[in-house]
């Protein structure tokens, strides 16, 4: 796939497009002249006894230690992050978020993602310019077939509502965004001396593509066109050789290479690796979604700085910690969104009377002589199960108690991805809410990176 960036344009991957999305207008405060707003900022007060110091005298905060050794006093840190198989942007929302709340200044310095829906979606969901066109479907109540300009943040605009059904398709509207997404094949790309991808990076983080690891994919492991992807992604920390990584995939990858395989080529490109499992409902996130992490640390920081997997903060009842977020809490405000909320209709009548006699939290077997077709109703007292991409085809979850399928908001704040609007035809949507990373849960991963990040500066 051709890149839609032009090299002689004059715009890089490298420009300071930046998560927290502040102004850069003339006559603002330049970087040496704004007050730092880096994490640690814990001010000691008044010195402890055996200090030496004043009752009125402060300590430095470590983001001021920090700022003086690497020459910058009085700015603030810019992590700079790159996403690669980067899809709707899951993952680097999840830094974004752990990031605005430990006063870290991030930069996105490069994006790849080669499915051109989700590049849209991500362009669209990521720039606060960026707008988009409503297609729409026959109503009696409006006469518009299109409507243009749209922004993300009209998403919970009750002056939209009267569309909401009537949404065939989202598309993006280009001209009104810079490309912020490269959507070249990683694996065409020279990283070594390719223009377009930056040399200074701090963190690479990658959600690598699934299909040949997962229990319900064809299982081709790391010798499948998509499972042997990692060796591309060794070859780009090799090159880029960023401080820290993070990779993403699903729990089959362990039975195909996962500890064997792959963790030994990411150590080979020059890092200290540990391999985690996550349950994202342990994190706040309304799913029981279970996924592999590997995190890597760059030999020569390892041995001063150590990574832990953050505590569970949510759990089931009596466990101490927070109750799991269900799903008939998460969706209690479902029908204020207007973007992908279409209710989906079942129309097979075979498929409405089976799904009667499917209680809450259960599921059927097939109808029909379709083979391996089930019905599965979510419970609203327990979290989702997990969402994936085939929304609306075999194994797709339905409505506690609704006789359909849930739809692409529903699946989208199970992924806590309720603020964003998805581009592409039904089909495509699905998969690219399905193949997302909960930003929600991966935050407090974020987190701990990001302190890592800066007591390695120290």
């Amino acid at each position: 796939m051709t890149s839609p960036l032009s090299l002689s344009s004059g715009r890089a991957f490298g420009d300071k497009w930046k998560f927290n999305n502040e102004a850069e207008n003339e006559g603002e405060a330049s970087a040496e002249e704004r007050p730092s707003k880096r994490v640690f900022a814990e001010s000691a007060g008044p010195a402890g006894a055996g200090s030496g110091a004043g009752a009125d005298e402060v300590l430095p905060t470590r983001c001021e230690i920090v700022a003086k050794k690497t020459n910058v006093a009085g700015s603030r840190a810019i992590v700079r992050l790159a996403e690669f198989f980067a899809g709707v942007g899951g993952i680097g929302k999840g830094f974004k978020d752990a990031a605005a709340e430990l006063g870290i200044d991030l930069e996105v310095c490069y994006v790849n993602e080669y499915n051109s829906a989700a590049a849209d979606t991500y362009e669209l969901n990521a720039s606060d310019e960026a707008t988009c066109t409503l297609h729409l479907i026959e109503s009696p109540d409006f006469s518009e077939k299109v409507k243009k300009g749209v922004k993300t943040i009209q998403g919970l605009d009750s002056t939209l509502l009267k569309y909401a059904q009537y949404i065939k398709k989202i598309t993006l509207d280009r001209e009104s965004v810079k490309p912020l997404v490269d959507r070249r094949d990683v694996t065409t790309i020279e990283m070594k001396t390719d223009p377009l991808v930056p040399s200074d990076i701090d963190i690479i983080v990658a959600g690598l593509p699934c299909q040949d690891f997962s229990y319900a994919g064809k299982k081709a492991g790391i010798a499948g066109d998509r499972g042997s992807l990692y060796k591309c992604f060794a070859s780009t920390l090799k090159e880029k050789q960023p401080k820290y990584f993070l990779v993403e995939n699903v729990q089959g990858i362990l039975n195909h290479g996962g500890e064997t395989k792959i963790k030994p080529a990411f150590e080979e490109a020059g890092y200290q690796v540990s391999i985690h499992l996550i349950v994202f409902a342990d994190y706040g996130v309304p799913q029981l979604r279970r996924r592999v992490l590997f995190i890597g640390i760059r030999n020569d920081l390892s041995s001063k700085v150590k990574f832990a997997m953050p505590r569970p903060t949510h759990g089931r009842e009596k466990t101490g910690l927070t109750p799991y977020v269900t799903a008939g809490e998460a969706l209690k405000s479902v029908s204020d969104y207007v973007f992908n909320s279409v209710t989906p209709v079942v129309k097979k009548q075979s498929c409405l009377e089976e799904l009667k006699t499917v209680r809450e939290g259960a599921r059927a077997p097939g109808v029909d002589g379709q083979e391996g077709r089930k019905f599965r109703r979510i419970s609203s007292k327990l979290p989702f199960k997990t969402i994936i991409g085939t929304n609306h085809a075999s194994g797709a979850l339905h409505h506690w108690s609704e006789p359909r399928p849930l739809s692409d908001r529903e699946s989208a704040i199970a992924q806590t991805l309720e603020s964003f609007a998805f581009c592409g035809t039904k089909h495509e949507v699905g998969l690219q809410i399905g193949n997302a990373v909960p930003p929600l849960g991966i935050k407090p991963v974020a987190k701990v990176l990001l302190e890592l990040f800066i007591k390695s500066l120290e």
